[in-house]
This record gives C-alpha cells, sequence and structure tokens, in this order.
C-alpha cells in the first residue's frame, strides 16, 4: 500500500481520536466517500492541472462544507494541497478498516424503503453480528425510492434485497440480454 495513503488515514485516526469524534469522521467520510464514487466529474475537477489549489478548496467548501465537520473539510484540503485527491477513495477505506480493527467494530449502513421496528432492528444486528462475528454498530435511514426491502452497506460488502436493487438488476439483465441478441 502507498505510505502516503497510510500515512493520511493514520493521521486521521489520530485526528479522529484527538477530538473524540471517531464516529463522526466515520459518517462524514463515508458521505466523502459515496459521493467521489459515483461522482467521476468531482475527482477529475479534484485532481484537474487547470484549477488553482484554492480554486479547488472553494469547490470543497461549496460541495461539503454544510454537510460535514470543518475538519473533514479541512482534511480534504490537505489531501488536495498535497496533490494526493486521486487516492481519495484508498486513503477512507484505509481509514474505515482501521478504525474498525481498532474498535472490533464493524459499521454499517441500513436503508429501508420503511422504517424498520424494534424487533427488526434486534433480529438484523444478531443476524450481522453472527455473519461478521464481530460488534456492529448500524445507521439507519429510510429511502421510499427502494419501494420494499432492504439494502445493508458496509466498506467491502452491499447487500441489496430492494425491489428498486431487483428492478435495476432485472433492467441490467434485459440490457445485456438485448445486446447479445
Amino acid at each position: 500500500m502507498d505510505t502516503n495513503i497510510m500515512g493520511f488515514a493514520r493521521a486521521l485516526v489520530d485526528l479522529a481520536h484527538e477530538e473524540d469524534k471517531v464516529h463522526l469522521f466515520y459518517d462524514n467520510l463515508k458521505v466523502v466517500f459515496d459521493l467521489v464514487k459515483e461522482n467521476q466529474d468531482l475527482m477529475s475537477l479534484m485532481n484537474s492541472q487547470v484549477l488553482s489549489k484554492n480554486q479547488k478548496h472553494e469547490i470543497i467548501d461549496v460541495v461539503f462544507k454544510d454537510h460535514l465537520t470543518q475538519t473533514i473539510v479541512d482534511f480534504l484540503k490537505v489531501v488536495i494541497d498535497n496533490r494526493e485527491f486521486f487516492h481519495i477513495k484508498s486513503i477512507i477505506k484505509k481509514f474505515f478498516r482501521m478504525i474498525e480493527e481498532e474498535e472490533h467494530t464493524i459499521f454499517i449502513n441500513v436503508v429501508s424503503a420503511h422504517e424498520l421496528n424494534d424487533d427488526q432492528k434486534a433480529q438484523l444486528v444478531e443476524k450481522l453480528h453472527k455473519k461478521f462475528a464481530s460488534q456492529v454498530k448500524i445507521l439507519y435511514q429510510t429511502d421510499p425510492s427502494l419501494i420494499a426491502g432492504i439494502r445493508i452497506q458496509s466498506n467491502d460488502l452491499l447487500i441489496d434485497n430492494s425491489i428498486d436493487g431487483k428492478l435495476k438488476l432485472l433492467k441490467h439483465q434485459l440490457r445485456t440480454f438485448s445486446k447479445e441478441n
């Protein structure tokens, strides 16, 4: 692994502990990770040789300032200043793994079409605890666009048992089938 990736991740872990905001940083970085994963334009802008550091900082402020802690916003700017933004996903993944190893805990996002009741949440925690053989911390969210079902996501795992996910899979399979024939 690139030593810069490890260095940035370690610095971020240390900072999270210093500020006693490990879980908040984790949640903030999940937002960043999801956005850069889905938005190649942002990655292109942050890695552009045409834009100045100040212009990139302004973009970071516009995109993230109202959604992240100032420390994470500043961290992103430091990564930009060091011309390492093309590694941001790897840095964040390493941060996630380091925190999970330290806490012997897996952080999981659970998105359901409707709010889960306490019994459903307890069953889910029990099943995920058994699956990962580790403690789990779950962030619950609702998203009516799933129609029905649930989507479970951690760093390296995505279980999509939602109607929306199944419809997207079916659509993809139909496109693939029609291209082959």
